[in-house]
């Protein structure tokens, strides 16, 4: 009989830092924010910043903060922080604002929920992309989002269909966003809406980290943006 414990095929050296690095892992989850991909240079000075998620999963509270963090993602924004550039706009069109934007500005970004249904085509005209992936709770988003659709007096399924249904589109969407992180390979943050809302100063910082910006001295304005009804 062999006595051996399958590892597989790990030397034991490698045990300890394996453990460190779930241990960071696992202490960035806390926060809110687990980075994935490849590892920012910090010589790289120049960079595009792309907020996705799914509609009311929250990106509008993270789009918030980068703004309140010096991060331009637009003029003349919609309430939703949502620049009409990149809303269902041609890939044209998209490849233009970004030309025109990295002639002005080094560092910069755009939200838009969706936007992983048109970001693979646009990400080899995008100088550095660095992504931020917001996620919450499926079935909290889904039912906000039923509730949009009776508020818009849109006709109405069974209500058991009409639930499932949501929670079906919100799951689908984030398998898109992984599928788009996967092909795309640039450096990413997975937010988790929930965590950040309740550790709000340490998102803000471990948030500024990923963007590239400092942390003010005053954050008193950014974390009450961050309260939950502030920016609805």
């Amino acid at each position: 009989m062999n006595d051996q414990t399958d590892t597989g095929g790990m030397e034991d050296d490698d045990k300890p830092r394996l453990g460190r690095k779930v241990q960071k892992l696992n202490a960035q989850a806390k926060i809110g924010g687990v980075r994935v991909g490849p590892v920012i240079d910090p010589a790289v000075q120049e960079y595009t910043v792309v907020i996705i998620g799914m509609p009311r999963g929250g990106t509008t509270m993270v789009a918030g903060v980068a703004q309140r963090l010096g991060l331009n993602i637009g003029d003349n924004l919609a309430f939703n922080l949502e620049d009409e550039d990149f809303d269902r706009k041609s890939l044209a069109h998209m490849r233009a604002a970004v030309t025109e934007r990295d002639a002005r500005m080094p560092v910069w970004g755009w939200k838009f929920p969706t936007a992983s249904n048109y970001l693979a085509k646009l990400v080899p005209h995008l100088r550095n992309p660095r992504f931020v992936v917001v996620w919450r709770d499926p079935l909290t988003a889904a039912m906000r989002s039923v509730e949009q659709l009776m508020e818009q007096g849109l006709p109405q399924l069974a209500e058991t269909k009409r639930s499932l249904n949501a929670v079906e589109t919100m799951v689908n969407r984030q398998m898109n966003n992984l599928a788009l992180l996967r092909k795309a390979e640039v450096p990413a943050l997975l937010v988790s809406y929930e965590k950040s809302v309740r550790r709000r100063q340490e998102f803000v910082e471990q948030f500024a980290g990923f963007i590239g910006l400092p942390v003010p001295a005053d954050t008193a304005e950014i974390l009450a943006f961050m309260e939950p009804e502030s920016y609805k």
